[in-house]
């Protein structure tokens, strides 16, 4: 707010209380239809993964995505990534039948993971510098601490 707005008083003018009344609630519709659209979008990342896990379609081309979409945000990804690269691991073994001890729990819960990252849809798009991430790197990193245990017992395999 610039003082050009305020009264000699001190008040903020009508015109401007106008304006910023009219901004939030430009931002809050835009916020509204963003939640009812994430949700559609978890949807249909849920009844995609569903077809990856049932039919293993497109393993490849999602690896592909998701790969060149952590190289790119690397930095921004930290201490997660080497973690992630693990994951891509595992998703690739399991699809090409290498490795099958893991839970369908967890390949599911994976593949929702990496849809999710690689969805140019998010909670918050990352087209935002910096914060546009947070929420791929938030769900990652709950996503690989969901399974921990079976990233784990992957990389002992991989070792044998």
């Amino acid at each position: 707010m610039d003082k050009k707005s305020k009264e000699p008083n001190g008040n903020i003018s009508d015109k401007t209380k106008e304006e910023q009344t009219s901004r939030i609630e430009t931002e809050y519709a835009f916020l509204r239809e963003r939640k009812v659209n994430a949700k559609r979008e978890f949807s249909k990342i849920e009844n995609n993964a569903k077809e990856y896990v049932e039919g293993k379609k497109n393993i490849g081309r999602l690896l592909n995505e998701a790969l060149e979409k952590a190289e790119k945000s690397k930095g921004l990804l930290g201490k997660i990534l080497d973690d992630l690269i693990v994951l891509f691991r595992l998703v690739k073994a399991w699809g090409r039948g290498k490795y099958s001890r893991m839970p369908i729990k967890t390949i599911t819960l994976t593949i929702v993971t990496l849809l999710y990252f690689v969805n140019p849809f998010d909670v918050i798009p990352d087209f935002i510098p910096v914060i546009g991430y947070l929420d791929d790197g938030a769900l990652i990193a709950a996503g690989l601490q969901a399974i921990r245990g079976d990233l784990s017992d992957f990389k002992k395999w991989e070792k044998s």
